[in-house]
């Protein structure tokens, strides 16, 4: 059975009373570990430069010894209770920190000034931390595409991983931030290191969306041990303000990864935060089952089926339906809310959205389009989006377009009408009813806002690659008032109803966006 780790991606884990509550986390759902994941906690740990002469020297030093002495008291509280601790971030943190304490860090000059530095950093200072914390059991290392000579990894990482050995700790390694085409960050750097180093890799490819395929690079890796990294927050999938049931489909992931690596498989990592959004917190979100399901999925003996996951999670939340109506009315709202999320931000499967928000403007939307990324409607994103020299196919795919968007925006009104109709019926307590109720009111405005990117992209696009004309002029002038219309909306919802939603709804449904993405696909 693989170990299954609470992955904690929030500064809010470094307050004693935050890391007590999901310690309660982890006795209800039964992880055997904790994984303490911020981008740049190699920077924290890092003692400042001797070479260091600000005037927060001070300070920077009393942040890496409370940060230690925290880290002391965290480790030896769940080495008590036979809870793992694991530390994760990026391999090199680029946030400037490094920089601040080490005025004598130079990566991209040369290759051999570079290593130097990266040796001294991994082998001196990041491993000097470690020893003191003697009760972690590892760490993990996420590795970007890296700004200097790729070769400089390669002593540095090895010297690390023997520190590590000497201290009885494990090295995980990640490509997360690997920008490059085809990832290789982690294939190559693994490749030079021995055989007890995991990998670590996401359930898809490059971030974990639903309905896309299994990441294939999983089994990549002969007789290497495997880590999977699941998101529960929902990063790509609407930051836990929005429903999608994923139980059926982690199912299958599992047993996918089962079946291909089998008991190479070590542990699994599940996401509950991000880093950037503190007080968006996966417990008592609808999305809450999720958890609920994929550890019963880990740890029971038996396996059950996906719909009786849905059945027990409710019945625990208190949810007692009347009668077999309503009990199927709920399993409906939830499964279906997968369907509804593999559609409402993509365009015949392509990616139309970036972390769950519409695009930034009109370059990052094709961008998107054009990822290569495919979504769970793989047969129509095979197609290339407006073939330049196929104009039959443009029109046909613009029909296509029209009905997703209808598609999209009937079943998000029709569900919201059934989570309201099972609020007031008496099934489910009041709390819960209410923040399923809301959950699928932020799922019709979602999908409201992007049919008006889909119809602006749709329109941009035609004319783009197949020319204008006075009748798709005024078409596109028309999508384009009517986008703004909807952003003005979409804002004065936002504002009243702001006691009804939590606060960083407004991040993610940025009226602004709509606003800017609209003006951008006036023709010139």
């Amino acid at each position: 059975m693989p170990q299954c780790l609470l992955e904690v991606n929030s500064p809010l884990i470094w307050h004693w009373s935050h890391f007590l509550e999901m310690a309660a986390v982890m006795e209800k759902y039964r992880f055997t570990g904790l994984v303490i994941h911020q981008q740049n906690i190699l920077a924290l740990l890092a003692q400042p430069s001797p070479h260091y002469q600000g005037a927060d020297k001070a300070n920077l030093q009393h942040e890496w010894e409370g940060a230690l002495l925290y880290l002391q008291r965290l480790s030896a509280w769940c080495r008590a209770r036979r809870l793992t601790v694991w530390l994760q971030g990026e391999a090199f943190p680029q946030d400037g920190r490094i920089e601040h304490k080490f005025p004598e860090l130079s990566l991209a000059d040369d290759a051999g000034r570079g290593e130097k530095f990266l040796y001294y950093f991994y082998t001196d200072v990041v491993s000097a931390s470690l020893a003191q914390l003697p009760l972690i059991d590892g760490i993990i290392l996420s590795l970007q595409t890296p700004a200097f000579n790729e070769t400089q990894w390669h002593a540095p990482l090895l010297s690390l991983y023997r520190q590590l050995r000497r201290q009885n700790k494990k090295l995980a390694l990640r490509d997360y931030t690997d920008d490059s085409w085809p990832r290789r960050q982690l294939h190559q750097t693994l490749a030079r290191l021995p055989g007890d180093v995991r990998a670590s890799l996401k359930a898809t490819a490059v971030d974990y969306r639903p309905g896309f395929a299994n990441n294939p690079a999983i089994g990549a890796f002969d007789r290497r041990r495997m880590w999977i990294d699941i998101d529960l927050w929902g990063i790509d999938y609407g930051w836990t303000l929005l429903p999608c049931l994923l139980i059926d489909e982690i199912q299958g992931r599992l047993g996918w990864v089962q079946t291909v690596i089998g008991e190479r498989l070590e542990a699994i990592s599940v996401r509950i935060s991000w880093e950037w959004i503190n007080n968006g917190p996966l417990l008592d979100s609808v999305n809450e089952s999720n958890l609920y399901g994929l550890a019963r999925m880990v740890n029971d003996a038996q396996p059950a089926a996906a719909v009786t996951l849905l059945d027990d999670w409710l019945e625990a939340k208190g949810a007692r339906p009347v009668d077999g109506r309503q009990r199927q009315m709920l399993r409906q709202l939830f499964f279906t809310s997968y369907d509804w999320m593999c559609k409402a931000p993509y365009l015949l499967g392509r990616v139309m959205h970036c972390h769950s928000q519409i695009p930034q403007d009109i370059n990052d939307a094709w961008r998107l389009l054009n990822s290569g990324a495919d979504g769970a409607h793989w047969r129509a994103s095979f197609q290339p989006l407006f073939p330049a020299d196929d104009r039959d196919t443009g029109l046909a795919q613009r029909e296509l377009i029209r009905l997703e968007r209808q598609q999209v925006e009937f079943l998000a009104r029709h569900l919201r009408h059934m989570a309201q109709q099972l609020e007031h019926g008496g099934a489910l307590p009041a709390g819960m009813g209410a923040n399923l109720a809301a959950a699928w009111e932020r799922a019709e405005w979602y999908s409201r806002m992007f049919g008006h990117v889909r119809q602006l992209l749709e329109l941009h696009g035609f004319i783009d690659k197949y020319g204008d004309s006075p009748s798709l002029r005024a078409e596109l002038a028309t999508a384009i008032a009517a986008a703004g219309q909807c952003a003005d909306k979409i804002d004065r919802w936002l504002d009243d109803s702001a006691d009804d939603h939590p606060l960083y709804l407004r991040m993610m449904m940025n009226p602004a966006r709509l606003h800017a993405l609209a003006q951008q696909c006036r023709l010139r």
